[in-house]
């Protein structure tokens, strides 16, 4: 049989590598918030610039494209509702929940083993929730990435609706 030494050691370290995931985790989706700002600026600039209103299928191709835009950025709004959500953690007990029961064990063996199951408790709620969370972090990213796909699928009728009247700035420089 295994040492109880041991086990608590393993299980400790477990438990610590799926608070490292979560951290890694929480990482990924601070970047891909970031791309969700940057993809509603591209929107914003479409908006703030339309192409004149004509009777034409390249309009229709344009609009049709941001309206998927906008779609995808909602389900993706509602996937970081999901990953927010689905965010229990489980950790270890207070040190000073922990103090009163250590005080009504008999033996130090007792205590390991009550430590052990701390850890192997938390541990396998941890990876449950990192799980989850991970397969969310998956969809957002391959729908923003579609995302992308279509923004810049939409400059393409954008740039031949606007030609030369496409809203750029001119920089002159006078001596």
């Amino acid at each position: 049989m295994v040492e109880i030494d041991k086990k608590v050691d393993f299980f400790k370290y477990y438990y610590e590598k799926e608070e490292k995931r979560k951290e890694q985790i929480n990482q990924q989706l601070f970047y891909y918030i970031t791309l969700i700002s940057l993809q509603i600026t591209w929107l914003g600039y479409y908006f703030l610039n339309l192409p004149p209103f004509k009777q034409n299928c390249l309009l229709c191709i344009f609009l049709l494209l941001i309206l998927i835009s906008i779609i995808l950025l909602l389900i993706v709004g509602y996937y970081i509702y999901l990953y927010m959500k689905n965010g229990k953690y489980y950790y270890m007990p207070y040190p000073n929940e922990l103090s009163g029961y250590i005080d009504q064990l008999d033996s130090s063996d007792e205590f390991k083993k009550t430590l052990c199951e701390y850890y192997v408790d938390a541990s396998q709620k941890n990876v449950s929730t990192n799980d989850s969370r991970q397969a969310f972090i998956i969809k957002i990213r391959n729908l923003l990435s579609i995302n992308i796909i279509v923004l810049s699928l939409a400059f393409v009728p954008y740039f031949i609706l606007c030609g030369e009247y496409i809203n750029t700035y001119k920089v002159v420089i006078l001596k």
